[in-house]
């Protein structure tokens, strides 16, 4: 059997299939590098818009610091209220 017959159209299957892996691998390309814009994108937005660690333990120190002296402060206004209120009852007693 002569294979020289065959020569030609394996060599345009051939052909063929370089093209269109030449192709799938310019398209995977281009949704490679819009992935890695977009990343490098919501990387930036990240780093503006979210805290890190280190800001959130130091928000929630400088809360729990404001709340911990607003209730010493109530604290301190109920102890008065008391003091006056015994003293009002004291004098009445009497």
């Amino acid at each position: 059997m002569d294979y020289s017959l065959f020569v030609g159209p394996i060599q345009a299957l051939l052909g063929a299939l370089c093209c269109i892996l030449w192709f799938l691998l310019t398209e995977t390309k281009k949704k490679a590098e819009k992935v890695e814009s977009d990343l490098a994108q919501f990387k930036v937005e990240a780093a503006t818009n979210f805290t890190t660690k280190h800001e959130m333990r130091a928000a929630i120190e400088s809360l729990s610091k404001v709340i911990e002296t607003q209730g010493s402060r109530m604290e301190n206004r109920f102890d008065k209220i008391e003091e006056r209120l015994v003293k009002i009852l004291e004098q009445k007693e009497h």
